[in-house]
């Protein structure tokens, strides 16, 4: 990160917050958990739809390196990540 260190130990501790809120209301409050979802299709489809935004997220960031090495590199990463995928699709499938 390129902003102080007070800034970003801010940012940190902030994402830790957020992550932990449930776990401790769901800790101070059990009977809550009773009130959550039950797993089912729906969570599969959810999580489908939340791949999206990920995408997004790739397309996005490879763009980024892209502005910064030039094409050549970001054709590079690319066909390494299609490496990537197609090595883990073979291992998922054997």
């Amino acid at each position: 990160m390129l902003r102080p260190i007070p800034e970003a130990l801010a940012v940190f501790a902030g994402l830790g917050v957020g992550m932990a809120t449930p776990y401790v209301v769901l800790s101070f409050w059990p009977a809550l958990a009773e009130r959550l979802p039950k797993p089912g299709r729906w969570m599969e489809t959810f999580k489908q739809v939340l791949a999206f935004p990920m995408f997004a997220v790739a397309v996005w960031l490879i763009w980024v390196f892209g502005l910064q090495v030039g094409v050549g590199g970001a054709a590079q990463l690319l066909f390494g990540l299609l490496l990537l995928s197609v090595a883990a699709w073979l291992i998922g499938r054997w």
